[in-house]
């Protein structure tokens, strides 16, 4: 990440330190490793995220039922293995203040508060990228309709509008004309027009 990408990737470098930095004293210590345990509870919803993210690469539709269905399971599966678990484990940490030492206090407690935080704000762009509700097709003020495509672009999905002239159609297929104005080029999706 930080060879090929370091502008794109501040963020998951941050949160792999202090991951690193937190289970390296688990490990070096030999305390806490149920704690430990616990905290890779985190890595069930990865899956469900890692697979959202290959669908996106590999030009998946969101309105497909593999999409859709990894969608419901990739937020469940957040929820309960991401959000509950780092509740429990920070009411572990306020309810063993007693017997942990300041260094390890803090470093859980500053560990977990950025990565909940890191979670929180990657719920919301799941949340708004897959569940936002969006028009898939429209009408112009031209009379031309609207396609809405998204493709990915350094790991999140941004999406456009590209016209489609219903003139272009052509036994069921719609053409889009390029941006240029050039001939027109056959789209790989049908379009309906109104």
């Amino acid at each position: 990440m930080v060879v090929h990408d370091l502008k794109h990737s501040r963020e998951l470098l941050v949160h792999h330190c202090l991951v690193i930095l937190c289970f390296g004293l688990s490990v070096c210590t030999h305390y806490y490793q149920g704690y430990s345990l616990v905290a890779l509870l985190v890595e069930v919803n990865s899956i469900f995220l890692h697979l959202r993210q290959m669908m996106l690469l590999y030009g998946i539709q969101k309105t497909s039922d593999l999409y859709r269905y990894n969608g419901i399971l990739n937020i469940v599966t957040f929820v309960i293995f991401r959000v509950f678990t780092m509740g429990w484990m920070f009411q572990w940490l306020l309810s063993h203040r007693a017997e942990l030492t300041t260094t390890v206090f803090g470093l859980g407690v500053f560990s977990l508060l950025v990565i909940m935080g890191m979670n929180f704000q990657l719920l919301f762009r799941v949340w708004k990228s897959d569940y936002k509700k969006r028009p898939v097709t429209g009408k112009s003020s031209d009379n031309q309709s609207l396609k809405y495509s998204e493709k990915l672009v350094n790991g999140e999905a941004v999406g456009s509008y590209t016209h489609v002239d219903p003139s272009y159609a052509l036994n069921g297929k719609a053409f889009i004309p390029k941006p240029d104005g050039d001939s027109p080029t056959p789209s790989s999706k049908i379009v309906k027009n109104d």
